[in-house]
This record gives structure tokens, sequence and C-alpha cells, in this order.
């Protein structure tokens, strides 16, 4: 009588490779000569991660930072383009026309009127610009940080429209 045959061959192969202290190789190793060169590290990057400056690729640079003296003086139909879109809210008020903007931290208040009230609004311009904060409604100090967040804010909002 013959005993163990093929099963006795994986068993001792079995207790050989456990006694041994070593684990089964289950997957292919690849091996790489002494000299040859190491291999190089592969970063995979999405198309629209953003840049290094913070940006992702489809977005435009933020516009050029304005002073408040920039847009005073402004005739009424040169502001909504150097504001870079129509204000959100309009309130007239006998010859002064107060235009509202909004951005995610302030409220930028834009005060137009007349030199002579017999002109039309059209003639009207730019004379004082205040801003405030967006949630308890304090005063600014300066409406100028709050005038280039709203413009950048309505940049990203042409962008997306």
């Amino acid at each position: 009588m013959r005993r163990g045959g093929r099963g006795g061959v994986l068993l001792f192969a079995f207790a050989l490779v456990a006694a041994a202290g070593c684990e089964p190789v289950s997957a292919p190793v690849a091996v790489r000569s002494a000299d040859a060169p190491p291999p190089k590290e592969v970063v995979a990057v999405k198309r629209d991660e953003a840049r290094s400056d913070g940006r992702s690729r489809d977005e435009a640079p933020p516009p050029p930072r304005v002073a408040v003296s920039d847009a005073l003086g402004l005739r009424f139909t040169e502001a909504r383009g150097f504001f870079l879109a129509g204000p959100r809210q309009v309130v007239i008020e006998g010859g002064v026309v107060l235009w509202q903007y909004q951005s995610e931290s302030c409220v930028l208040e834009a005060a137009f009127w007349r030199d002579d009230q017999s002109d039309g609004i059209e003639k009207a311009r730019l004379r004082n610009l205040s801003a405030r904060d967006r949630v308890d409604g304090r005063d600014l100090e300066s409406a100028e940080p709050c005038l280039n967040d709203v413009r950048a804010a309505n940049q990203l909002n042409q962008r997306r429209n």
C-alpha cells in the first residue's frame, strides 16, 4: 500500500513554509537589479484641482484692487462697469440714488446725486461709498475692503452665469 502521494507532498511543502516562519506569496513580486535606476514617483493630478495660487484652472484671477477714490466722481452710467454688475437693490430718495451691493462679509452702499437738480439722473455722480458688516450691521472704518470684495463677488457671479 502506498501512502501520501500528491497530498503528502503538498502537506510537506506547507509544513516547511510554516516552520520557516514565512507566508506564501500570493502576488507576483517585481525584482529590480542593483544597477537599475530607482523608479520615478508618479503623481496623478485631476484637471480641476487648484493651482498653486489656490484658484482652479477655469477660474479667472480676481479683478485688480481699487481704491475708493477710483470710484468717487464716476457718472451714474459708468458705475455699473466699475462695480462689474448692477446693484442688488436701488433706493431713490429725492435727488439721491443709493445702490446697494453685497458680498459674503459686507454690504456696500454707493450714493449718487446730481450737481444740478435740473439735470437728468444720467448726470448724477458717485459721491459717497459706505460699508457695513453684513452680520452685525456695524459701520466699517473703510469701504475699500468691501468695495474690492464686492467687485470680486460680482466677477465670480458673472462667470457662473
